[in-house]
């Protein structure tokens, strides 16, 4: 379960790197299901900071799934 705080930021991070590099989309999505994740779905959500310092937020459903591909 995430704090929706962890959402917001990750999406306030992503909103500004959109509009300073590529105008691309703001939201921050599930690299399994590739669908958007929104503060309603906190607690469904998994927060993972890998060794690059990526932040990522995975469906806790998706969250098996990943790496199977």
């Amino acid at each position: 379960m995430v704090d929706t705080k962890v959402i917001k930021k990750l999406r306030d991070r992503m909103a500004k790197l959109a509009a300073d590099a590529y105008h691309g989309d703001p939201e921050v999505y599930c690299p399994v299901c590739h669908k958007a994740i929104k503060e309603e779905d906190a607690k469904d959500v998994e927060y993972v900071k890998t060794k690059r310092s990526t932040e990522l937020l995975v469906h806790t459903k998706c969250a098996p799934k990943w790496g199977e591909t």
